[in-house]
């Protein structure tokens, strides 16, 4: 089923994930419209499917926008659908809190956050190239 709204298509996604996260399956295609060579149009499919049920959504669009939303969607912050904070796909998928995945990511960082070596600057020596000058003849 062609979905027109992206927000419906990431909620459905979200609900059918929801109902059957090991048997669905979403597909990104990346393709190039070659309906006009001059301003050639790239083209995004999202694709959710579930077999089991005999469920398909499918997404095109060619805007940059969408296409970050819906990247978006798919990691484990969300996005906002309708003015409220949608959880992530991926913690869907993983069966894990926003909390747990947040906080573990801030404490690689602090522990990660040591100064760097200072960097060794070569040495320089400068060295004359024998070339042969060009002029008139």
């Amino acid at each position: 089923m062609k979905v027109k709204q992206i927000d419906t298509y990431i909620t459905s996604t979200r609900d059918l994930l929801k109902a059957n996260p090991s048997g669905t399956t979403i597909s990104i295609t990346y393709t190039h419209s070659k309906i006009n060579k001059d301003k050639p149009k790239t083209i995004i499919k999202f694709k959710t499917n579930d077999p089991r049920c005999g469920i398909c959504y499918s997404y095109k669009t060619h805007k940059i926008k969408e296409f970050s939303k819906l990247f978006n969607a798919l990691g484990p912050n969300g996005c906002n659908v309708q003015g409220e904070e949608q959880e992530g796909l991926s913690l869907i998928l993983s069966n894990v809190d926003k909390k747990d995945v947040i906080e573990e990511t801030t404490t690689q960082l602090q522990e990660s956050t040591t100064e760097p070596a200072p960097a060794k600057v070569p040495e320089t020596t400068q060295r004359k190239k024998n070339r042969k000058k060009k002029g008139k003849k």
